[in-house]
C-alpha cells in the first residue's frame, strides 16, 4: 500500500500546490495522513521562502487520540525529523508550538477555532476519515469553508478512506460556482459532479479529487448459509473454525460496542484455554482500543501460533498490530442516535454499511479470509444494508455544535451552509435545551460567560453546564476532578482486564469501596482522590483496587486543562469541602432535564399546565406487612420530561454504575446508550424528587409529583 501512494506522490503536490481544495480518496491502509503531510514538507510547503503569503504550517486532525498519536509518529519516521512534528492531545491552548506539523484531534481543532477564527497560524489544514460522517467532521468542513472567503491561499485537504465523497465535493463546489458567478464568467463544469476513475486528477472548480491507487485484493469473502440468531456465539465458533481448518495467520473480529467485545473476550479466553489443554497450541486474545497497550498484551505470550484481535471500530486497528490474514465481521457498528424525547443523544447498534464492511476487510494481506457474518442476500438488500452512511448532522444531538457555532458569532443559523441541512426539529431542540441551561438568552446570543465556557468543553452541553455552575455555587474543585473522571471512566477501573469469577469479585469489592451514595459523579470523585493519596504511600495500592495508573495520570492532565479554561474566564476554583449538599445542588441544576424515577412510583403527575398521566404498574413492591421487597431485578425508570408523550421510554441503570445494585428511586443522568433495544443511563447520580421545585421551578414550574406505592 505504501509502494502505492509514493508513486503518485508529485501527483499530490502538484493538486495541493493548484487549489484550494483536494479530496484524496483510496484505501484504509493507504497511510495517507502519514505520508501526504511528509510529502508536503519535503516539497516546501513549511519554508517561509515558499509559502509567501501562507504561514508555514501543516495541521492534522483525527477524530480520535490513538489516530493523532500513532500517524504523527509515522510521519516523524518519513521525515526524518521528529522534532518538526507535534502531536496534541489536549486543549487547543497547547497548540502554540515550533513545530512545522501539528497533529490535533478534531475536537482540538474546533476549539482552537474560538482563540483564532481563521486558523492563521496553518497554511494547510488536513482533514482524515471524513467517510465516517461524523458531526464534528462536517462542523469543520462547513467552517474553513467560511475561513476560505477571507484566506484565498489556505489550502484543504480532505482523505476518504473508502466512502462518497460526492457530497463533500458539491459542497466545495457551490463555493467555487458563487465565485465564477460573481466574476462574471461560466462555471468550468455541469451541475452533477463528476465521477472519478482511478489514478485521475478532476478539475472540479477549485475542487479537485485524487483517487489513491490501492494493490489487487486477493482475499475471499464468506457469508453465512442462513441468518444467525446470535452473532457473538457465531463469532466464537467461526474463529475456531479458523484455529481448527485455516492456515497459519492473525485473526481480526469487530464487534460493536465495548460491553460486547468484553463478553467475547472473555468467551474466547476460556476457549483458548481448552483449545491449549487439546494440544493444539496457544493463542493470544487481544482487546484493542480497551484496557492496557497491545504490545502488553503480546508480551504475555510471545510463542503464541495465533494471535486474535477483538475491535469496536477499525480505527482501533493499527498499523503496528500484526498482519492480519482473517477478518471475522458481526456487521454491526455504533453510531449516535437523537431520540429528542427520552434522552437527546444515545449510542445505538446499528448495521454497518456496505462501504464499511468493505473497508474491514480491506485490511487483510495476502490471500486471506474475511467472514461476514450474515448471508449475502442480506448484505446487498438496499433496504437492510446502506451502501453509504447518513452524515451525523441528520441522525445526533446537536445541542453542544449549535452553541459552539454561536459562540463564533453565527446569529442566524440561515447565513451558515452546513454540507447537508440538520433537521429543523433537532436545531429547535438544542436551542430550547441551551436556554434553559442558561447557555443562551430569550434572543438566542450567547451568554456570556455561561455559554462561552460550555462552549469550549467537548462534553455533553449538562456535564459542560455542571463545571459552569459549580463555580457559582462554590464546589469547582469538585466538579473539575469529576469531569476529568468521566473523561476516563472506560479506562480508569480495570473492567477490560477481568478473566476470572476472582478478578470479577475483586471489581466489585473495589467499586463498593468506592461507591458514594449519590452515585457515579460522587464515586469516582472517590477514586481520584484515593488513588492520589495512596499511590505514593503503597506502590501495589492501584493494582489492589483495581484502578489504572495510566488512567488516573490521563485524568490529572485533562483536570488541569480544564483548570486552565476556568482561569481564562477569571471563574475561582473552590472547594466545597464535606458539604456535598453544594456539590448535589450542582449536579441538579445542570442535569434537570434528564431527571427519571422508577415506573412504579409514578401515579400521577400534576403540574401548572394540567397535565395528567396515568401508568400500568407491573409487579408487586410491597409485601403483606407494608414492607419494600427488594430484587435483584432492574427495574424500569421513565423520564419525568416525557411523560406527557406517546413515546416515552423504559431506561434502565447501567451495569457499570456504581449505583447498578442500590437502584435509587430518583435519579438524574448525563447520557444513555442503546443495548440490545433498552436503554441504559450513565453518570447516575439519586436525588430526591423535591429537588424539582426546588432547584428547576423555571422548568418544572408548579410541578406537584406524587409517588405511590401499589397496595395490590
Amino acid at each position: 500500500m505504501a509502494n502505492a501512494i509514493l508513486s503518485q506522490r508529485d501527483e499530490i503536490v502538484a493538486a495541493v500546490e493548484g487549489h484550494n481544495v483536494v479530496a484524496f480518496s483510496g484505501p484504509t491502509e493507504s497511510y495517507a495522513s502519514s505520508y501526504i503531510p511528509s510529502f508536503l514538507y519535503k516539497a516546501g510547503f513549511t519554508s517561509s521562502s515558499n509559502c509567501r503569503k501562507n504561514p508555514p504550517r501543516i495541521c492534522v486532525a483525527h477524530s480520535r487520540h490513538q489516530e493523532v498519536k500513532s500517524s504523527a509518529e509515522s510521519c516523524s519516521v518519513l521525515i526524518n525529523n521528529p522534532s518538526k512534528v507535534a502531536c496534541h492531545l489536549g486543549s487547543a491552548a497547547s497548540l502554540d508550538s515550533t513545530a512545522d506539523i501539528v497533529y490535533v484531534t478534531e475536537d482540538c481543532l474546533l476549539r482552537r477555532l474560538v482563540a483564532d477564527p481563521l486558523l492563521s497560524d496553518y497554511g494547510v489544514v488536513i482533514l482524515t476519515g471524513l467517510q465516517d460522517r461524523l458531526l464534528c467532521t462536517e462542523i469543520l468542513l462547513a467552517l474553513l469553508k467560511r475561513i476560505l472567503s477571507k484566506r484565498s491561499r489556505l489550502r484543504i485537504v480532505l482523505i476518504f478512506e473508502g466512502g462518497n465523497v460526492d457530497d463533500v465535493l458539491t459542497f466545495f463546489r457551490r463555493r467555487a460556482t458563487e465565485k465564477d458567478t460573481a466574476a462574471e464568467t461560466s462555471p468550468s463544469c455541469g451541475d452533477e459532479v463528476s465521477k472519478p476513475n482511478p489514478g485521475s486528477l478532476l478539475p472540479l472548480g477549485d475542487v479537485y479529487h485524487v483517487h489513491l491507487k490501492c494493490d489487487s485484493i486477493s482475499y475471499k469473502v464468506q457469508y453465512l448459509s442462513a441468518p444467525c440468531p446470535n452473532y457473538l456465539d457465531a463469532a466464537v465458533s467461526t474463529v475456531w473454525s479458523i484455529c481448527r481448518s485455516e492456515p497459519s495467520g492473525n485473526v481480526l473480529v469487530f464487534v460493536p460496542s465495548s460491553e460486547e467485545l468484553e463478553l467475547l473476550h472473555t468467551n474466547l479466553l476460556e476457549s483458548a484455554k481448552s483449545f491449549r489443554e487439546q494440544g493444539a497450541g496457544s493463542l493470544n486474545v487481544v482487546p484493542l482500543g480497551v484496557g492496557g497497550s497491545t504490545e502488553q498484551h503480546i508480551k504475555k505470550n510471545p510463542y503464541a501460533s495465533r494471535n486474535i484481535y477483538i475491535c469496536c471500530d477499525l480505527k482501533d486497528y493499527r498499523s503496528k498490530v500484526d498482519s492480519i490474514r482473517y477478518v471475522v465481521d458481526c456487521g454491526f457498528s455504533r453510531r449516535m442516535v437523537s431520540d429528542h424525547v427520552n434522552t437527546g443523544s444515545v449510542a445505538c447498534t446499528v448495521t454497518a454499511t456496505r462501504d464499511e464492511m468493505r473497508r474491514r476487510s480491506n485490511i487483510i494481506r495476502g490471500s486471506g479470509k474475511c467472514y461476514r457474518l450474515l448471508t449475502e442476500a442480506h448484505f446487498m438488500d438496499n433496504s437492510l444494508v446502506m451502501e453509504f452512511p447518513i452524515s451525523e448532522m441528520k441522525t445526533t444531538d446537536l445541542t453542544t455544535m449549535i452553541l459552539f457555532i454561536k459562540s463564533l458569532g453565527v446569529a442566524d443559523f440561515s447565513d451558515f451552509e452546513f454540507v447537508v441541512q440538520p433537521p429543523i426539529d433537532a436545531i429547535e431542540h438544542a436551542l430550547t435545551t441551551l436556554f434553559l441551561l442558561g447557555a443562551i438568552d430569550g434572543n438566542g446570543d450567547v451568554v456570556y460567560p455561561c455559554g462561552n465556557v460550555m462552549a469550549e468543553l467537548p462534553y455533553t452541553a449538562m456535564l459542560s453546564n455542571f463545571l459552569y455552575r459549580s463555580t457559582e455555587l462554590g464546589c469547582s474543585a469538585e466538579a473539575l476532578t469529576i469531569c476529568a473522571m468521566l473523561e476516563v471512566q472506560d479506562i480508569v477501573l480495570k473492567r477490560g482486564n477481568v478473566k476470572s469469577t476472582y478478578q470479577t469479585e475483586r471489581l466489585q469489592a473495589a467499586m463498593r469501596g468506592f461507591a458514594a451514595s449519590e452515585g457515579d459523579l460522587f464515586s469516582y470523585f472517590n477514586v481520584y482522590q484515593l488513588a492520589r493519596y495512596y499511590r505514593d504511600e503503597d506502590s501495589k495500592w492501584l493494582g489492589r483496587h483495581m484502578v489504572s495508573g495510566s488512567g488516573i495520570r490521563s485524568a490529572e492532565k485533562i483536570r488541569s486543562q480544564l483548570a486552565a479554561l476556568l482561569k481564562k474566564y477569571q471563574l475561582p476554583e473552590v472547594s466545597c469541602g464535606d458539604n456535598s449538599a453544594v456539590l448535589l445542588e450542582a449536579v441538579f441544576k445542570s442535569f434537570f432535564l434528564n431527571v427519571a424515577c422508577k415506573e412504579h412510583l409514578v401515579r400521577t403527575l400534576l403540574t401548572s399546565r394540567h397535565l395528567d398521566v396515568g401508568l400500568k404498574v407491573k409487579s408487586k413492591v410491597l409485601d403483606d406487612e407494608g414492607n419494600a421487597i427488594l430484587t435483584n431485578e432492574l427495574q424500569p425508570y421513565l423520564l419525568v420530561a416525557s411523560l406527557d408523550t406517546s413515546k416515552t421510554r423504559r431506561l434502565y441503570i447501567h451495569s457499570g454504575s456504581f449505583l447498578a445494585d442500590e437502584q435509587p428511586d430518583w435519579v438524574v443522568f448525563n447520557e444513555s446508550m442503546d443495548i440490545d433495544g433498552e436503554y441504559f443511563m450513565r453518570d447516575v447520580t439519586a436525588i430526591q424528587p423535591e429537588f424539582l421545585q426546588k432547584y428547576a421551578p423555571h422548568y418544572y414550574g408548579e410541578v406537584q409529583v406524587r409517588s405511590y406505592l401499589t397496595d395490590n
